[in-house]
């Protein structure tokens, strides 16, 4: 089955809490998982349909186009699936061979990770992000409204 742009009308959650799509041309879609095709870089753009084997049912190719309601009840699911803390300072750091150990405070509290000096990436709009050796993702929003401190500690692997 070939992928392609869908234009979404109606959603709910069924008596089973699973989500249940229904696009314009009246097709029923149970069970599915809604998935940011850009998620750092366009959060507001692509989504991709999938069902729970991963498998991509369709696209929307804007959110925005989608009702409020309707919207709101996949950001929420979105957000569920994807977890992505935001830095928001950088106490300490401590280099060993081609990894660093980074004390972090982030939204959703204080932590330490160890990151690959190579996982760590320069994006648009002064964002930084960083994947750590266990595969999760921090994002730093704004790496210049960070504190001088924790601005000198990333000036070391950038």
């Amino acid at each position: 089955m070939r992928s392609t742009a869908k234009t979404i009308i109606a959603g709910f959650r069924n008596s089973q809490g699973m989500l249940v799509l229904t696009d314009d041309e009246g097709t029923q879609y149970t069970d599915v998982l809604p998935v940011r095709m850009f998620p750092i870089t366009d959060p507001d753009g692509w989504l991709s349909i999938c069902d729970r084997q991963s498998k991509e049912l369709f696209c929307i190719e804007n959110i925005e186009a989608i009702p409020a309601e309707l919207r709101r009840m996949l950001q929420e699911e979105q957000n569920r699936c994807m977890f992505t803390p935001l830095i928001t300072h950088i106490k300490r750091s401590m280099p060993f061979g081609d990894h660093v150990r980074l004390y972090i405070k982030t939204d959703r509290g204080e932590t330490d990770i160890t990151v690959d000096t190579e996982d760590i990436y320069r994006l648009s709009g002064n964002r930084i992000l960083m994947k750590d050796v266990n595969g999760i993702r921090y994002l730093i929003p704004d790496w210049q409204k960070m504190n001088t401190h924790s601005r000198r500690i990333l000036d070391t692997y950038l």
